[in-house]
């Protein structure tokens, strides 16, 4: 086993129970009684699922990862409504047969389920994606958000109470933009509804009070006591963090529907500009008299200011519980709240899926995190070389990768492996039950590295050496 590394709808209910059951153990069958040939290579991985969704969502992802990683895949289905405990005791129902090799990929909730998983079963490596580590503000921020929302949806109709209230200078301007002003109401209207559903907004979903900044589930799974057993236990961990592709412009109808986010920010805009343009004209242009027409002029300005105000308002709602600031998101969660604690990051800029995209626009980060903090091999790739035999109880450092070249032993820390070590091991036999820390600097000094495990080729952990990784960049050892 490669060496581990630490850094600093609608079915009836009885009906669903049966089958669902049936499945998982059709699943755990499928992971734990295969080939032991097969094993030896290919990786279990349990694909998490977020809240309102099921294992149907990582389907398409686990099946293109798959075909090239060595990986064999459980895309299992949970009630996600439920408390995070709740889940992860379903997923110990269904996988708790696996060995402790197995691999948690978590979307959304399904981060912190696999988190909390990890307190019930062993598991080599955690990799959440958009995952809310330390909650989702727009959770509260959502009925706020709403006021927002109503007023805009009361100005329009605004608009066309007061156009109906006289005839009939200025109804060409309704004609011209009726149909964009409908399209952008309809879509506004129906944007909350599918937000919410993203959203555990219930105070009867259990996983709502869960989600909440500062929730006594997050405290304690953010803790110090539980962020020291995952370092120790899992030390295969990063968050995947994501800062959707024009984030900021269309507000809740980027994230209700992503995929047509920049076409309906566009008519989003028309209307406003339009309101802005035609309401300057009748300012301009309407007789002195005319109180029906300067009405209607006010009351197109009030709806473009309500256009013009959503992006930031729904932006401060996803970003922070007070409202008071605008941060990168995925359109539903802050990338401060992506960061899992004490894991690696691996974030994705600002060209990154929208929250509700991530598992099937993520596979050119879940595959790197896959092979970097997971252990996984790619498919027909050869199996990591094994130490010498018999190389007894000390660590071994070696100054070629797989274990080749020149070598030496030791069963205490060294502050200084030696000018002739200094900067030139490039693998590392660590003995069942042994742990080693290796330092970048003498005197146990810079960066450092644990491995609780053999390490055949220093190139794969990323680190301080000349090309990015702990290759040839070691200075000093600590045995545990």
């Amino acid at each position: 086993m490669p060496g581990t590394v630490r850094t600093s709808g609608g079915l009836p209910g009885a009906w669903y129970r049966w089958h669902r059951r049936w499945i998982a153990g059709w699943l755990t069958t499928a992971l734990v009684g295969a080939p032991m040939a097969a094993r030896a290579q290919d990786r279990p991985v349990v694909f998490v699922h977020g809240f309102m969704s099921d294992g149907t969502t990582w389907a398409g992802a686990a099946s293109r990862l798959q075909a090239g990683l060595a990986l064999v895949p459980a895309t299992p289905t949970v009630s996600s409504p439920a408390s995070y405990e709740s889940q992860a005791a379903e997923l110990q129902s269904q996988f708790g047969a696996l060995g402790p090799d197995v691999v948690a990929v978590g979307h959304s909730n399904g981060g912190l389920v696999s988190r909390q998983w990890s307190r019930q079963h062993p598991v080599s490596a955690i990799v959440t994606v958009g995952t809310p580590h330390h909650g989702a503000p727009l959770v509260r921020n959502l009925y706020a958000y709403a006021g927002v929302n109503n007023a805009l949806l009361a100005s329009f109709n605004d608009v066309y109470r007061l156009f109906a209230q006289g005839c009939c200078n200025w109804h060409w301007i309704l004609s011209a933009y009726t149909g964009v002003w409908q399209l952008v109401a309809s879509a506004t209207l129906s944007a909350l509804p599918r937000v919410a559903s993203v959203l555990a907004l219930s105070g009867t979903v259990p996983v709502s009070v869960e989600m909440q900044p500062g929730s006594t589930f997050l405290h304690d799974i953010n803790g110090a006591a539980n962020l020291s057993r995952e370092a120790a236990h899992t030390p295969g961990r990063v968050g995947i963090v994501s800062t959707a592709y024009h984030f900021y412009y269309g507000g809740p109808l980027r994230a209700a529907y992503p995929d047509d986010g920049d076409a309906l920010y566009v008519l989003r805009e028309v209307a406003r500009v339009g309101m802005e343009v035609y309401a300057g004209y009748i300012y301009a242009h309407a007789p002195f008299d005319e109180w029906w027409a300067f009405d209607i002029a006010d009351g197109m300005m009030a709806a473009a200011f309500y256009l013009g105000v959503m992006d930031e308002f729904w932006c401060r709602a996803v970003s922070d519980v007070g409202m008071q600031y605008c941060a990168a998101n995925d359109t539903i969660v802050p990338y401060w709240s992506q960061q899992y604690p004490g894991a690696a990051v691996i974030n994705t800029g600002w060209y990154g899926p929208a929250h509700t995209q991530q598992t099937r626009m993520s596979d050119a980060l879940l595959e790197p995190a896959l092979l970097s903090f997971a252990g996984v091999r790619r498919r027909g790739e050869t199996p990591p070389p094994v130490p010498p035999v018999d190389p007894g109880p000390e660590v071994r450092l070696y100054q070629h990768i797989g274990f080749a070249g020149t070598s030496f032993g030791s069963a205490t820390d060294q502050s200084y492996v030696g000018s002739a070590w200094n900067d030139v091991i490039s693998s590392v036999h660590v003995p069942d039950g042994r742990t080693v820390l290796l330092f970048e600097h003498a005197d146990f000094r810079g960066q450092s590295l644990t491995l609780t495990g053999d390490a055949d080729d220093l190139r794969d952990y990323p680190g301080p050496g000349l090309d990015g990784t702990w290759n040839d960049a070691v200075s000093a050892i600590r045995i545990e």
